[in-house]
């Protein structure tokens, strides 16, 4: 939850640029720059700016003048930040608070390395305000700096990416393994980035959709940005007291999944907004100032007919699309009343299915090579849409909407863990078992293991030459301090990504 300043406007400064020069080759790709009017504008404590101008003035000719550092970067996030670039996308609303997959993977994956847990990761980086410069100089797209990591964020991300390297599965989880596996966890991240699948009018699958890496399609207009939405949340009957009291009751955080741009979002509503009729066109809204196109973007929400309704009512008036998933209970002996029955009770109504087959029918895509049960949720879930489908077109778009849930399964999936297991455990504890339940199977443990005796090999060599280099000892406890200073972390990560894939391109 935001503090009252994060979100409170604060009075307009005097303008002051700190515009820092680069070279040509890194400004590419470090390019977060933050000026002393912007962050008195988002209400940050004056006296620190100091600090973290101080730490970017430090950081950047380093990054600048260390050309495998730019490379790697490059590699990683080159791509994914002209993407964000160009669609446009920016945290203009106070409220609408924005986790890039992408970036926050790779923010989680880079702390965990260094030997933090993401409890402590969170709040090194809320605390540290030297770390979280260094962070938002590497990471342009990461949280504007009146926002913090949270650690079920962090989680969430990790598993996104960790359900992206498939090919681990092919590994043996030990250290050897993992340290070969590298190659592919790094080069799937870019399962996390909205570029890889395609322009906006096209579509490529990715290992985690239903539809296969090799799938690919063409639209002759944009395809549907998919956002999913839980309308249990905006329903104040169904809305519970915060776990902890330390979080601001005065807000009720609304969590939003975009699988289309890879994005974690949660809006913070006032309570007195916290209803489907009054929140839903608030968050519209938002996402709306933010870049979002409404007009091809695609709403995807569960909940009951009653909030169905509502919900429908609030889409067809901001003009843009949805899915409803409505618990077919709702609906006396399984029927569906007739369309223009229909089209009364749900506004802009234009289709109604029991069985995503009744979808696929509809389409011109080829599902051979698809991993997709068309009826697996027949009788249970019932579907209305603002999708013809009759339109081809639309009918293909809506398919690879659909073909995006076991991305939005994953955020519901932690959330309930952290959630359930809160209620019997004290919080902390809590996180540190999920994360090992998520970390282990995934081979990130066995990866960090590798990844510090490779580190622990590199100090013995670099101190035989230059005793004076590191202050501390090059042995397994050495090891974890030595990591715990980002420049020498950074500097160690990056030897080992670059050759981790040098071997991955010459194998």
């Amino acid at each position: 939850m935001p503090r009252k300043k994060d979100i409170d406007t604060a009075n307009k400064p005097d303008t002051e640029e700190n515009i820092i020069s680069f070279v040509p080759q890194s400004n590419k790709v470090f390019n977060g720059i933050y000026t002393r009017e912007q962050w008195l504008a988002d209400g940050l404590p004056a006296d620190e700016f100091a600090v973290f101008h101080e730490r970017q003035e430090e950081l950047l000719p380093k990054l600048a003048q260390d050309q495998d550092v730019v490379n790697l970067f490059s590699q990683l996030m080159l791509k994914h930040n002209e993407f964000v670039q160009k669609e446009g996308w920016q945290m203009n609303d106070p409220f609408l608070v924005s986790f890039d997959f992408s970036t926050t993977a790779l923010v989680g994956f880079m702390g965990y390395l260094q030997g933090y847990d993401f409890t402590t990761l969170s709040r090194r980086l809320h605390e540290d305000m030297r770390k979280r410069s260094s962070l938002y100089t590497l990471f342009p797209q990461s949280l504007p700096l009146n926002h913090n990591y949270h650690e079920n964020n962090l989680m969430r991300a990790m598993l996104f990416w960790a359900l992206s390297f498939r090919a681990l599965d092919e590994f043996a989880f030990n250290k050897t393994a993992a340290d070969k596996a590298m190659p592919t966890v790094l080069e799937s991240l870019k399962y996390l980035q909205g570029w890889h699948y395609g322009s906006e009018c096209e579509y490529r699958g990715s290992m985690m959709h239903p539809l296969g890496p090799t799938f690919h399609t063409t639209f002759t207009t944009p395809r549907f940005s998919t956002i999913w939405l839980t309308l249990l949340e905006l329903d104040p009957l169904y809305q519970t007291p915060p776990a902890s009291a330390d979080i601001d009751t005065s807000y009720l955080p609304v969590r939003l999944t975009d699988t289309t741009n890879m994005r974690d979002i949660v809006y913070f509503l006032k309570n007195e907004d916290a209803n489907i009729t009054t929140g839903l066109p608030l968050i519209i809204e938002a996402l709306k100032r933010n870049g979002l196109d409404l007009s091809y973007t695609l709403f995807s929400c569960t909940g009951t007919r009653e909030q169905a309704q509502e919900a429908a009512a609030v889409f067809a008036k901001a003009g843009t699309n949805y899915l409803l998933h409505i618990p077919s209970d709702d609906f006396p002996r399984g029927k569906l009343p007739a369309m223009t029955k229909m089209q009364k009770e749900f506004a802009n109504c234009h289709s109604a299915f029991q069985r995503l087959s009744d979808v696929w029918v509809k389409t011109s895509i080829d599902l051979s090579h698809a991993e997709v049960d068309a009826d697996a949720d027949s009788g249970i879930v019932t579907f209305v849409s603002s999708i013809d489908l009759d339109n081809t077109e639309d009918a293909n778009k809506l398919a690879c909407a659909l073909g995006e849930e076991p991305l939005s399964s994953i955020n519901d999936k932690v959330d309930m863990m952290l959630d359930e297991a809160c209620a019997f455990f004290p919080m902390d504890q809590v996180f540190s078992q999920v994360e090992h339940m998520m970390l282990e199977p995934s081979g990130f443990i066995q990866i960090r293991e590798a990844f510090h005796s490779f580190v622990l090999k590199r100090m013995k060599a670099e101190k035989s030459a230059n005793k004076a280099l590191y202050t501390q000892a090059a042995t397994p406890k050495g090891v974890q301090e030595v990591l715990k200073n980002d420049d020498h972390f950074l500097h160690f990560f990056t030897l080992y990504c670059q050759q981790k894939l040098a071997q991955s391109k010459g194998a």
